[in-house]
């Protein structure tokens, strides 16, 4: 997608980029908040899907918010070098 949108709008910025990251996010977010919020099934294989669920979208948002971060970090040392 990011490489989608970077080939197709060449103003694209950094800060353009790490407001989609965080926006997919927040989406990411939004998308399972339904979910866990429901009470939890009782039963064994029911608690594994939704832990799994949960795992596997903490992991997708903490490597979005890695993705944003570095990117933040990195055109900040580049203007500091400037």
């Amino acid at each position: 997608m990011c490489r989608a949108m970077a080939e197709t709008d060449p103003t694209l910025t950094h800060h353009d980029l790490i407001s989609w990251l965080c926006l997919e996010a927040g989406r990411m977010m939004e998308d399972i908040s339904g979910e866990l919020a429901m009470s939890l099934a009782t039963g064994t294989v029911a608690v594994e899907l939704r832990l799994d669920l949960l795992r596997q979208a903490s992991a997708d948002i903490v490597a979005y918010s890695a993705a944003a971060d570095a990117l933040h970090r990195r055109a900040g040392e580049r203007d500091s070098l400037s």
